[in-house]
């Protein structure tokens, strides 16, 4: 019961009832899988024939650069669909790793099972394209965001987005400086050299995950123009940080 309840909670579900969903899943065929932490869901190059719903747990989606650093493209909590785009294509092979940050529950609905409950119930056939439609516009943003731009400022439109988000300009970040590096796809030490830079200069105070802004406007004229149109911008919101 407890599962069925965090399955209502999937964007998927948005506007039906437990019966409902219950109903819904009696109706096709499914299975509930159990990974550890640090086991891959899912390699980059496979190709996706089932829904993946995250039940339980936290996932992480890489990718292994030439330079051998990894680049985090997004990281999914609990109640998260996988692969809902992917799913729709043919013979469409997945584009990164997806790993086990926790041990993790999911639930895995294969490829036709999918269409018969889109075709059995019009609100989750709805709540499916929406998520497409988000799904592709969090990626195109995303990498909008990050392409052609220094590390610098990357790292000053995060700094910025944080600030917002926090509605403060004393920061506590959620991630370490490393899954920092993850994230923007860079080793630790360059990362840590652009944090202490800016501290140099007078711009920031940082002390582990804490940072003041001490000149958000010096900081925000540091920015290009397409740059400073980032902060804007909800690759950085909450959900997918």
């Amino acid at each position: 019961m407890d599962q069925l309840k965090n399955i209502k909670n999937c964007a998927l579900f948005d506007g039906i009832s437990l019966p409902e969903i219950s109903g819904l899943l009696n109706q096709v065929e499914h299975r509930i899988q159990h990974y550890l932490k640090d086991e891959c869901l899912i390699r980059n190059g496979s190709y996706q024939k089932s829904l993946i719903i995250l039940i339980e747990g936290v996932i992480k989606g890489e990718i292994t650069c030439k330079n051998g650093n990894s680049l985090r493209i997004v990281e999914q909590k609990s109640t998260t669909a996988l692969s809902t785009a992917l799913l729709l294509g043919v013979d469409i092979v997945y584009p990164m790793d997806v790993i086990a940050m926790t041990d993790v529950v999911v639930l895995k609905i294969e490829k036709s099972e999918v269409l018969k409950m889109m075709q059995n119930n019009q609100t989750f056939l709805k709540n499916y394209l929406n998520q497409v439609a988000e799904g592709a516009s969090y990626l195109y943003q995303r990498i909008s965001c990050f392409s052609q731009r220094s590390l610098k400022e990357r790292f000053i439109v995060y700094l910025m987005s944080q600030a917002r988000e926090q509605n403060s300009d004393r920061l506590v970040l959620k991630k370490s400086q490393t899954e920092l590096a993850q994230f923007f796809g860079v080793s630790r030490p360059s990362l840590s050299r652009e944090i202490r830079s800016l501290h140099n200069l007078g711009l920031i105070s940082a002390s582990g995950k804490e940072i003041n802004l001490l000149k958000i406007d010096d900081l925000a004229n540091s920015l290009s123009c397409e740059s400073d149109k980032c902060i804007r911008c909800l690759c950085f919101n909450a959900d997918n940080l």
